[in-house]
């Protein structure tokens, strides 16, 4: 199991604290890092999408290494990131969440 131990034989036990580690782990899902979302960086697209929905709270996004606020900056409805502005020709955008 990824971040508590090995578990060798298959009659091993977890602890009570892997136990409920691996129950919150699993409550929050997988983590995405450094997704380049799809849509056309050409200086004029505003709408960009990643390759799964985000769960509430946990999208962060950058453009050109800033990070950006969501309402702000971005919106988010389902997979689909709606930048404020269009991010300019060329600039990088990249996403981390857990869905």
């Amino acid at each position: 199991i990824r971040g508590v131990r090995n578990i060798q034989n298959p009659g091993d036990e977890l602890t009570s604290a892997e136990e409920t580690w691996v129950i919150a782990e699993a409550a929050v899902g997988r983590f995405v890092h450094d997704e380049t979302p799809t849509g056309a960086v050409n200086g004029s697209n505003t709408t960009f999408t990643t390759a799964n929905a985000p769960v509430a709270g946990t999208l962060v996004v950058y453009e050109g290494g800033v990070r950006k606020l969501l309402t702000i900056d971005f919106t988010l409805s389902g997979s689909t990131i709606t930048f404020t502005y269009a991010p300019p020709n060329g600039s990088n955008i990249r996403v981390d969440y857990r869905y």
